[in-house]
């Protein structure tokens, strides 16, 4: 599986794209897309508390 971040400004912030390619037949998309949700999550709560 590949995971492609792209990032862009907006506004005052970014805005955080996440493509997944060569996703495995045995990952659930909704499990797969639940953990992909955290991970933005988790680097705004490091980017927020860095601040």
């Amino acid at each position: 599986m590949t995971m492609t971040w792209s990032l862009a400004a907006a506004g005052a912030g970014t805005e955080v794209s996440v493509t997944a390619t060569d996703v495995p037949p045995g990952i659930d998309q909704a499990d797969h897309e639940a953990g992909r949700a955290s991970s933005p999550a988790n680097l705004a709560s490091y980017v927020e508390a860095a601040a």
